[in-house]
């Protein structure tokens, strides 16, 4: 044991007397490199900008709207349509998405228009992600028009049972604890087995 406390200390006093330009880089170097990172966005930790062109005030568009703010991940912005492409090419904003008037009533009619556009720089990968989302409420507002046939009314009051539910069923759990209990029972089989 005396001699790895000896080894350490001579190593320690070769890297800081004879090399203390190398042993400082060696312990700041880190540090910079993750301050780089952080401030350039490099490390994947930014919020994704939405833009939200909303030119009819109704509830589905407004579900539209709620499904977009509830995720942790997005900056939701209204904005105009005069400033789409202006903020696109700026990169203000990474994705836009526009809820054109007559949404809701196309959900009732037998064609359905594309009535919300998503437009982004291209390449990117966060305009997969918000078609994604877009496109699977709008298929569950579609479902839900279809199934109510033209009762507005009816279709209203099952809009809001929809939400609510779908509040409701989502819940994310840590699996710590499960872990945790894994490695408790693992060194107790582990000290029965040694004591057998």
């Amino acid at each position: 044991m005396k001699n790895i406390v000896v080894l350490v200390k001579n190593n320690l006093k070769r890297a800081i007397l004879i090399k203390p330009l190398s042993f400082l880089i060696s312990l700041i170097g880190p540090f910079l490199v993750l301050l780089f990172f952080i401030n350039f966005n490099l490390v994947g930790g930014g919020y994704i900008k939405v833009g939200l062109i909303q030119e009819e005030e109704s509830i589905s568009a407004n579900s539209i709207r709620e499904e977009l703010e509830k995720y942790e991940g997005f900056s939701l912005l209204d904005i105009e349509e005069k400033d789409r492409e202006k903020l696109l090419s700026e990169k203000e904003l990474n994705v836009v998405v526009k809820i054109k008037k007559g949404f809701e009533e196309n959900l009732f009619g037998e064609n359905h228009k594309k009535l919300v556009e998503v437009y982004a720089i291209k390449g990117s990968g966060e305009e997969n992600i918000i078609n994604d989302l877009v496109d699977g409420e709008i298929r569950s507002l579609t479902e839900i028009a279809q199934s109510t046939g033209e009762d507005k009314e009816l279709y209203y009051e099952s809009l809001e049972e929809y939400t609510k539910n779908k509040e409701a069923s989502l819940t994310k759990k840590s699996l710590n604890d499960l872990y945790r209990d894994y490695l408790n029972s693992s060194i107790f089989i582990g000290f029965i087995i040694s004591a057998i």
